[in-house]
C-alpha cells in the first residue's frame, strides 16, 4: 500500500509534515485558518453521535430512519447522503448564500465549536457575515437561530452599530462613472491609523480592500506604496479618489486620473471611512481575543475576512468581483446596482438639512478618526453654533430655495467664526436649543 505511494508521482509523508506550509494552523482542531473544516474530526464525531450513527445506518441499508430522529432532520433525509469520503453530508440551498452547496452535516458535540471557531477566524464581524460563512461549511438541525444564539453573546457582535454621523458625500463618483467602471479602476484611498500608518484602498464596485504599511508619510513613499500594492494587486485604477493632503496633492502617478474631496471635508470620502471603521473595531477584537498576536497579523486576519465574506452593500464577495470579467453578466449587474445606488444617495445622504438660522454643534476631529479606541463617546463638542449662511465663490448665500447642496458653512458663536463643511455638523434638537439661541436667532430673523 505505501510502495504505490512512492516515486517521483509519490506522496512524501515525512517531507509533507515538515514543510510549515503543509497544513494550516487549526483553530480548535476543528477550522482551518482558510475557513475549511477538518472533516476527519467531523466524519469521527459523526460516527460517535448517536442520531448522525442512526441516520448513516439507515442510509446504508436503504430504509427509514427510527421514529426517535427529530422530526426535522427526518424532513430534510431525501437530501442527505453520504459522500465518497464517508462524510455525512446534506446537499441543499444555503439560505444566505444564494445556491446549492454540499456541506457536512455537524454533530450536536461540535456545533459551538465550529460556531466559534468561525466566529473568531472572521475576527467578530457580526451575525451577517458569520452565519453566510457558517451556512456554506456545514449544517445542522435549526442552524441559523442556534448560530444566532450563540452570536448574540459576544459583546462585540451584539452591539448595535451608531448611526453614520457623517453620510456619504459620493458626487465625485458620478452614477455614470460607476456604471462604465470594470474591476479595481474606481478607487478610494486615504491613510488610516492603527496605530502606525497604513494607506487603505478600496474599489468602488467590487468593494475589494487592501491595506500596505507605510514607513513614513511623504509623498515619495506614499507613491512607492501605491505603484508596490496595484502591483501586487495585478491592477491599476483609472480614477483615485483622496483628500487634500500635501501628501496625497505632491504624490505623482502616472496614467491616474485623480479626483479630491471638498476642502475642509475629510469624511466626503465616506466609503473608505466607513471601511477605516470596520478595520478597526475587526482589530481590537481580534486582539481582545488573543493578546499574544502583533497588529500586524491581527490585520493580515481581518483583511483575509474582509475579502472573503459578502458584503452588506454588493451582496458578492469582493475576492470573487475583483477578478470577474468586466464584459459578464454579473459584473455589469454589480455595476449597474451600484450605479442606482448612488443615485440615491445623490438625493438623500449628500442633501443635508441645514439652513441660515439653525443651531447646530461641531463634530471634533480627535483620536475618534485616527487610532484604534475602546471609547463609544459621542464626539460632538457641548458648545452651540448658529449657521450664518453658506460661503460661494459668488458671496455668502442666505437666501435660497433649497440649501441642501451647499458644503461650506459659516458659523458663529460668541464672537467665534469658523467654515467648515456640512458633514462635520449636527443639528441640534429642541430640548439642545437655550432660551438665549432662540432669541439670537429671532433678532437676527427680525433684522432680516
Amino acid at each position: 500500500m505505501l510502495t504505490s505511494l512512492e516515486g517521483e508521482s509519490g506522496i512524501d509523508i515525512e517531507g509533507d509534515l515538515s514543510e510549515p506550509t503543509a497544513a494550516a494552523a487549526l483553530v480548535g482542531d476543528l477550522v482551518y485558518d482558510d475557513l475549511i473544516l477538518n472533516l476527519g474530526v467531523i466524519v469521527e464525531a459523526q460516527y460517535d453521535d448517536e442520531v448522525c450513527y442512526k441516520v448513516r445506518r439507515a442510509l446504508q441499508a436503504n430504509r427509514l430512519v427510527p421514529e426517535s430522529i427529530p422530526i426535522v432532520l427526518q424532513q430534510v433525509l431525501p437530501e442527505i447522503s453520504i459522500n465518497e469520503y464517508d462524510v455525512l453530508v446534506r446537499d441543499y440551498y444555503a439560505p444566505c448564500k444564494g445556491e446549492v452547496v454540499s456541506v457536512p452535516v455537524t454533530p450536536d458535540s461540535l456545533k459551538a465549536e465550529v460556531v466559534h471557531g468561525i466566529h473568531s477566524l472572521l475576527c467578530h464581524c457580526g451575525c451577517r457575515r458569520t452565519l453566510e460563512v457558517l451556512s456554506g461549511l456545514c449544517w445542522f438541525v435549526d442552524m441559523l437561530t442556534e448560530a444566532a444564539a450563540m452570536l448574540s453573546n459576544c459583546d462585540v457582535c451584539s452591539r448595535q452599530s451608531r448611526p453614520m454621523i457623517v453620510k456619504h458625500d459620493i458626487g465625485l463618483f458620478s452614477p455614470e462613472r460607476l456604471r462604465e467602471a470594470v474591476p479595481f479602476s474606481v478607487v478610494s484611498a486615504d491613510v488610516v491609523y492603527l496605530p502606525e500608518p497604513y494607506l487603505s484602498q478600496q474599489c468602488a464596485v467590487s468593494k475589494f480592500a487592501c491595506l500596505i504599511g507605510l514607513t513614513s508619510e511623504d509623498a515619495t513613499t506614499i507613491a512607492q506604496a501605491f505603484e508596490r500594492s496595484w502591483a501586487i494587486i495585478g491592477k491599476r485604477p483609472v480614477y483615485l479618489l483622496t483628500d487634500n493632503a500635501a501628501a496625497f496633492l505632491s504624490c505623482e502617478l502616472p496614467g491616474v486620473t485623480r479626483l479630491y474631496t471638498p476642502v475642509r471635508s475629510s469624511q466626503s470620502n465616506g466609503m473608505v471611512e466607513s471601511l477605516h471603521r470596520t478595520v478597526r473595531r475587526w482589530v481590537r477584537a481580534v486582539l481582545a481575543d488573543d493578546p499574544s498576536i502583533g497588529v500586524e497579523a491581527a490585520i493580515h486576519r481581518v483583511m483575509r475576512a474582509y475579502n472573503s465574506t459578502c458584503h452588506s452593500v454588493t451582496g458578492q464577495i469582493p475576492n470573487d468581483m475583483l477578478n470577474t470579467d468586466p464584459d459578464s453578466v454579473e459584473w455589469k449587474r454589480l455595476a449597474a446596482k451600484v450605479a442606482q445606488l448612488a443615485e440615491k444617495k445623490i438625493q438623500t445622504s449628500t442633501k443635508h438639512k441645514l439652513y441660515p438660522g439653525c443651531i447646530v454643534r461641531i463634530r471634533a476631529v480627535t483620536r475618534f478618526d485616527k487610532v484604534i479606541s475602546n471609547s463609544n463617546d459621542t464626539p460632538f463638542s457641548e458648545r452651540r453654533w448658529r449657521v450664518v449662511g453658506f460661503p460661494t465663490g459668488h458671496g455668502l448665500i442666505t437666501h435660497a430655495d433649497d440649501y441642501g447642496y451647499f458644503r461650506k458653512v459659516k458659523l458663529v458663536s460668541d464672537g467665534e467664526i469658523k467654515v467648515l463643511h456640512a458633514s462635520r455638523l449636527c443639528i441640534c434638537t429642541s430640548a439642545e436649543t437655550d432660551v438665549a439661541d432662540l432669541r439670537r436667532a429671532m433678532r437676527r430673523i427680525d433684522r432680516d
